[in-house]
């Protein structure tokens, strides 16, 4: 049995954990990441018996054949380097390294006597589509040029938060996203010997660089050329390839899982194009029938998992512990570095588009002194705090689990970052440092289940709460949500004064979550010197928000919306800006202590009006779809009656209450709130409107 370890606890390693449970000769034995509760959780969900917070412990242990290693890119060499020096094979999550001297180290550890074997997980190799692809070659002849279409969203850029590591430099968003594509042409072309490129025009996002989210790249092979259009950021998702054989044409859409083959038959021209029609028709209903047929049994169990990321997924695990069988791509350190040194030549064209930047700060390793420490401000909201404190020149404290590649605007002298989450009380307290005031925007979420989703929510609220009292911080203001009230009651107004829902036990995990979070706080806080002050901000919108905001409905897509109800109430909306305005009154309004206040806007747009002014902003034909709640209820039951039947006891239980409540029906009065605050929101429909969709408007 060949025995494997994960570093690094992050999403993706949930999906190689199961992937490796399917897999045959291999076992999950070991979780490995610096923060313990997060490889403990990983472990729990999995079986796994071994837990370590280094690579170097892990290595002492000698209990792993291999390891997938699922860091962030700028520490791929030194996870990598050591495991494989010590005989470890290693799997690398895409892509190899963060730049090419990195990847040619890497690569060249594995020919050392004794090195572990090196792969790269570039999973889209393995894709369905793109194996069906790759087997009708035969039916279109030698490969004469490939074509390959990459148009996908990237929610980053839509709620324009820039933090990730992919929008430090030009060639990060190559390394992240472009990868993928790129991996598929060399797999069909293999490697390439001229590349030329054009980057679209450049974007200003506060770094030292412009992002450039368009490219059109060209490529040639020894027997065959590419090209690449690839854009990120997109508002219709289409990813497709088109390989060019001497005798046909073979397609493949990554995205719908299909792939049809177009070549002639012996009939004449004139019935040719009937016929080539209707084959085209044919092996597309035929695929989607069997998409639909696999799911079902995937419901059932009557086969494990379908969905093809997953399968893409398994298949590059399989594969490189099997040891690329013949036939296989082999995705090893080789193909890794050339996919690496690609990127970089594509970036080349754009060496010289910056601008200016400020000096990195580094994070703080002590206690900082500070007047005001952030918990979780480089988020949304805590974006537009931060620059509502910075610009009344106050000391700021801020942490964030990911500080590397926050836009120019927190690198300046009054600002110190400081690297952690919630989960960490020594952190925390780090962050807190002087402050005698501090703001808490972290959620603290995550979890292998529900129960423990909401506990590590309300655990997090409760340490912070601790963290305050034990360094003598005089006021702590956490913001919670409008999701923690029962808000399905059109004929009940909420108030200053309405409490938690009554029924918890009934309401979706973010909501329980977030209403036993305040009760911890509070609980934790009594009988102490700390003041609290509770907010909870509505539907918020506006600058670095997302459009498609689910207070509104269930976007099965982006352009459909399906109404939680019909969608023609007001809706508890607020500006973003509003939200920081009120939370730094929050600090020191001395009617706020000890109350628990609802941030609401005065502008309240219905679902429908949400959603057509979002689609005049965006010159999009955006719809609302209206629905009964009784409706959806019923649906919902029907789910989980069938999930129950199959053996899914991981389904979550949906109950009408909860349906109602995402409806947001009641009305609320903030008379209260905007006395003690002395808070006085966007009150002007028009200012309101432009706000709000302004970061999402495309100009004609």
């Amino acid at each position: 049995m060949r025995r494997v370890a994960i570093v690094g606890a992050g999403y993706i390693s949930a999906i190689h954990a199961d992937a490796l449970a399917t897999i045959s000769g291999v076992s999950l034995v070991a979780a490995v990441d610096q923060n313990r509760e997060a490889a403990e959780r990983l472990a729990r969900r999995h079986g796994v018996g071994a837990v370590y917070t280094n690579i170097e412990a892990l290595i002492a242990s000698r209990s792993v054949d291999a390891a997938h290693v699922a860091v962030p890119p700028p520490l791929h060499r030194a996870v990598a380097q050591p495991l494989l020096q010590a005989g470890i094979d290693v799997l690398l999550e895409k892509p190899l390294a963060a730049n090419g001297t990195d990847a040619e180290a890497l690569a060249a550890i594995e020919a050392i006597e004794g090195a572990g074997r090196l792969g790269v997980n570039q999973n889209f190799v393995h894709h369905p589509a793109h194996l069906r692809l790759k087997a009708a070659l035969s039916k279109i002849g030698p490969i004469e040029h490939v074509h390959l279409l990459y148009n996908v969203p990237l929610r980053q850029i839509a709620a324009r938060q820039f933090g990730h590591w992919m929008f430090a430099e030009p060639k990060n968003i190559l390394l992240e996203q472009a990868v993928h594509p790129l991996s598929q042409i060399l797999d069909l072309i293999g490697a390439v010997e001229e590349v030329s490129a054009l980057a679209g025009p450049g974007v200003d996002i506060g770094r030292a660089t412009l992002f450039r989210p368009t490219w059109q790249v060209q490529l040639r092979g020894r027997h065959a050329s590419a090209d690449l259009q690839f854009a990120v950021g997109r508002d219709f998702p289409f990813w497709r390839i088109d390989v060019v054989g001497t005798d046909g044409v073979a397609s493949a859409d990554i995205l719908a899982n299909r792939m049809v083959v177009l070549t002639r038959s012996r009939y004449p021209d004139f019935s040719d194009v009937a016929i080539g029609g209707l084959s085209t028709a044919l092996q597309t209903a035929v695929q989607g029938v069997g998409s639909v047929a696999r799911y079902a049994g995937s419901l059932v169990k009557v086969t494990g998992r379908s969905d093809p990321f997953f399968l893409s997924m398994r298949n590059s695990i399989a594969a490189f512990h099997a040891g690329y069988p013949a036939g296989t791509p082999r995705l090893d350190g080789r193909f890794g570095a050339n996919l690496v040194s690609l990127c970089e030549r594509m970036a080349a064209v754009v060496g010289g588009a910056t601008v200016e930047a400020p000096p990195l700060l580094p994070s703080a390793e002590t206690p900082v002194q500070a007047d005001i420490a952030l918990l979780g401000g480089t988020g949304f909201i805590g974006g537009h705090l931060t620059r509502e404190l910075a610009a009344r020149g106050l000391k700021l404290s801020i942490l964030a689990r990911n500080i590397d590649a926050l836009p120019a605007e927190y690198h300046v002298p009054n600002i110190t970052l400081v690297r952690g989450d919630v989960h960490d009380r020594d952190t925390i307290c780090r962050a807190i440092g002087s402050a005698k005031m501090v703001v808490n925007l972290a959620q603290g979420a995550g979890g292998a289940n529900d129960e423990e989703i909401v506990a590590n929510i309300s655990s997090a609220a409760a340490t912070v709460t601790e963290c305050c009292i034990e360094l003598g911080v005089e006021r702590l203001v956490h913001l919670s949500t409008i999701a923690a009230l029962h808000l399905g009651s059109p004929s009940r107004a909420i108030t200053a004064a309405t409490p938690t829902d009554p029924k918890l036990d009934l309401r979706a995990v973010y909501a329980r979550g977030k209403a036993l979070a305040e009760h911890a706080v509070l609980g934790k806080a009594q009988g102490s010197a700390l003041s609290v002050v509770i907010l909870r901000p509505g539907i918020v919108v506006g600058t670095g928000g997302l459009p498609f905001h689910s207070g509104v409905g269930f976007f099965n897509n982006e352009q459909h919306c399906l109404g939680w109800d019909d969608g023609r109430h007001p809706l508890p909306f607020v500006l973003a800006e509003d939200v920081a305005t009120a939370t730094a009154a929050a600090l020191t309004a001395p009617g706020a202590v000890g109350r628990t206040l609802n941030i609401v806007g005065d502008v309240r747009l219905t679902a429908r009006q949400y959603i057509e002014a979002l689609g005049q902003a965006m010159r999009r034909p955006l719809r609302f779809h209206g629905n009964a709640p009784w409706k959806l209820a019923a649906l919902e039951a029907g789910k989980w009656v069938l999930k129950q039947a199959v053996g899914r006891r991981d389904a979550v239980r949906p109950t009408y209450w909860d349906i109602k409540s995402r409806g947001l029906s009641a009305p609320f009065d903030t008379t209260t709130e905007k006395a003690l605050l002395d808070w006085t929101p966007i009150s002007d429909r028009s200012v309101f409107i432009e706000r709000a969709m302004a970061p999402f408007a495309r100009q004609a």
